[in-house]
């Protein structure tokens, strides 16, 4: 389950949020594009939740990641996005993500389906601190050491179907599939202990608050 929401004045345009998205401020916006600061967060891992989970390697607390992102619409049905964020507490290290969703209204302006795929890039610190394994961690660990470059980490596809109830409360369930790519998947961690594909299913809500400017 998910909670999203929203500030925003009376009168601003409320744009299209989908669940791998970060939580946003635009300090730019046109008909169709906007660009601003952007913030995420990633659960804890635990490597006792890997396949044949140990504890010899180190968990990663809740990170922390802001950075920049920018949204373009081609046409009225296509969304295009870019994120790409540092990774400041729990992790290191910079990671990018892109995705593109056509939109449509299959039944009435009410529902709002979206398809797309999903690309993400990383550098080598970022890498590092997911899937690497130093040499001290693969002894105590019984596995090979492992030192990740720079690259592309993962690619998949996402789909949503969300239903407006009124101009505040929107409700969503979404699909998204993460296939993570050879620099990711060869590490001991994923090949050995864990695995390459990933699912992500679930519900939200989206509450939008309307405040009065200055």
């Amino acid at each position: 389950m998910i909670l999203q929401d929203g500030i925003r004045a009376p009168g601003d345009r409320v744009w299209l949020d989908l669940p791998n998205d970060g939580l946003e401020y635009e300090f730019i916006e046109t008909d169709n594009f906007r660009a601003g600061a952007v913030g995420n967060f990633r659960f804890e891992r635990q490597t006792s939740s890997l396949v044949r989970g140990f504890k010899h390697i180190r968990n990663i607390d809740i990170s922390l990641e802001g950075g920049g992102f920018a949204e373009y619409w081609p046409a009225q049905w296509l969304r295009t996005r870019a994120e790409v964020r540092d990774s400041f507490v729990g992790a290191n290290g910079y990671i990018a993500d892109l995705s593109a969703d056509v939109v449509a209204h299959p039944f009435n302006d009410r529902f709002t389906a979206t398809a797309g795929p999903r690309i993400s890039f990383a550098d080598q610190q970022f890498m590092e601190s997911y899937y690497g394994v130093s040499p001290s961690q693969a002894a105590t660990a019984g596995l090979t050491s492992y030192h990740p470059s720079a690259g592309l980490r993962s690619f998949g596809a996402g789909t949503s179907l969300r239903y407006k109830w009124s101009d505040a409360w929107t409700t969503l369930g979404f699909v998204e599939y993460t296939h993570l790519a050879n620099i990711a998947g060869q590490s001991p961690l994923i090949d050995d202990r864990g695995t390459q594909e990933q699912f992500t299913v679930g519900l939200g809500v989206k509450y939008n608050f309307y405040i009065n400017p200055w």
